[in-house]
C-alpha cells in the first residue's frame, strides 16, 4: 500500500514538473540578474508621449532589477527580443503576418498588450492610449502602484519574467480625468 502510494506520488511530481516546464516555454523573462537581452523600440520621430513612455519603463525596469535596457528606433533591424512600445514600423511588421486588434475599436486612449514570440507589444491607437498601456503593464504584471504624486511602490526583483499576455483595454469613457 505503502509502495503504491510513492509510486503515484513520484508520478504526480514528474507530471507537474513537465507541466511547469513546458508552461514557461510561453514565458517572456525581461531581466535576469540586473541584465537583459531585450531592447525597447520606438518610432523614429517619436511624439514627446511615447518618448517619455520608453524612458518611463526603461526607468522602471532598471529600478525593479537593475537591467539597462536600450531604447532604439524603429529604423534598427528587428532585435530578436523586443519590447515594442506605441506604433512603430515593428508593430507593422507583426501586423502584416498577423493583425493584432481593431485599433479603431480602441478608441483613443485604448490599448494592447500581448506577448508574441520573444516579443511583448504594449501600444494605443494615440500616444496616450500607449502611455495607459504602459502603466496597466507596470501596475498589473510587474507590481508598481502610484498612490499619489509623493508614494509611489516600485517592487525589487532579481528577475522578471512574464507569462502569456494577451489583453485589450477599450475605456468606457471618452476621456480620463477628475476634474479636480
Amino acid at each position: 500500500m505503502a509502495l503504491s502510494r510513492l509510486r503515484l506520488l513520484t508520478a504526480l511530481v514528474l507530471i507537474a514538473c513537465n507541466l511547469t516546464a513546458w508552461a514557461s516555454n510561453d514565458n517572456l523573462t525581461l531581466a535576469h540578474d540586473s541584465k537583459s537581452e531585450y531592447v525597447i523600440v520606438i518610432a523614429t520621430n517619436p511624439t514627446p508621449a511615447i518618448d517619455q513612455a520608453a524612458n518611463e519603463l526603461k526607468s522602471t525596469i532598471q529600478t525593479i532589477s537593475g537591467a539597462d535596457l536600450p531604447v532604439i528606433h524603429d529604423d534598427a533591424p528587428p532585435a530578436p527580443k523586443s519590447i515594442i512600445l506605441g506604433r512603430n514600423r515593428h508593430l507593422d511588421a507583426l501586423e502584416q503576418q498577423s493583425p493584432l486588434t481593431d485599433w479603431a475599436a480602441l478608441g483613443e486612449e485604448g490599448f494592447l498588450i500581448r506577448t508574441i514570440e520573444n516579443r511583448l507589444v504594449i501600444a494605443g491607437p494615440s500616444p496616450r492610449g500607449t502611455q495607459y498601456g504602459l502603466y496597466a503593464f507596470l501596475e498589473k504584471y510587474l507590481g508598481c502602484r502610484w498612490y499619489s504624486s509623493r508614494v509611489t511602490l516600485i517592487p525589487h526583483y532579481d528577475n522578471i519574467t512574464i507569462t502569456s499576455i494577451d489583453e485589450t483595454n477599450a475605456p468606457a469613457f471618452a476621456y480620463r480625468d477628475i476634474y479636480y
